[in-house]
């Protein structure tokens, strides 16, 4: 049996790393085409797609510099790679429990198998549940601040002023690599990091942020 559950597992691996494969070659194909500034492209967005929470934040001498959201397909697959990784800690138990019978059914085991698919499932519903937020998450840089929304049934903001930003990161993983995205890490001394999941054209965005604050701090 667990040989059957390595199997399956490499196999899901298998299919993953060749859809990998070929979204990057079909990405390298279609970026030697690709013209269009995404910053320019979000700046014609203006202000009235954006939601109207968002909007009603603004202050009367506030500028939207950028706004955006999230690319889906790389925000739901890389909390689906991490799904993929835990799926023989959620199989195999099962099959713990076909050898090992009526040994097992002690209350001290069962609360301990609870407790670890508990821990567990929180990894497994994670790309359902990015995949449900995708629709609520927006990001906006405006001449004052950087805002963050997310949420899933309540909505939450993260909000940074320019001028306490301290650095400004990029990280880009294999996901990433595939679609053109990164993460943007906005850090600011004694507060916690602003993130930016899935930001397309990200280092052109870093480079947006940074003269927003270089603007404010001169």
């Amino acid at each position: 049996m667990p040989q059957n559950v390595l199997a399956l597992v490499a196999f899901i691996t298998t299919v993953i790393l060749f859809y990998i494969e070929a979204r990057v070659k079909i990405n390298d194909l279609n970026r030697q085409d690709y013209k269009e500034d995404i910053f320019y492209r979000s700046m014609s967005w203006g202000t009235a797609y954006l939601p109207q929470d968002l909007r009603d934040m603004l202050d009367r001498d506030e500028k939207v510099l950028w706004a955006g959201k999230p690319r889906k397909a790389p925000l739901v697959l890389k909390s689906f790679i991490s799904t993929v990784i835990v799926l023989p800690f959620i199989i195999i138990p099962f099959f713990i429990f076909q050898i090992t019978g009526p040994a097992l059914l002690n209350p001290i085991v069962i609360i301990f198998f609870l407790f670890w698919y508990g821990i567990i499932s929180i990894f497994a519903i994670m790309p359902i549940y990015n995949f449900l937020m995708w629709k609520n998450i927006w990001y906006m840089l405006t001449n004052k601040r950087v805002i963050v929304r997310t949420g899933l049934i309540g909505i939450d903001y993260d909000i940074l002023e320019l001028e306490n930003i301290q650095q400004i990161n990029v990280n880009v993983g294999l996901i990433d690599k595939i679609y053109n995205t990164g993460t943007i890490v906005l850090q600011s001394i004694g507060v916690k990091p602003i993130i930016l999941w899935a930001v397309e054209e990200p280092y052109k965005i870093q480079k947006v942020i940074r003269r927003a604050v270089e603007e404010v701090k001169n």
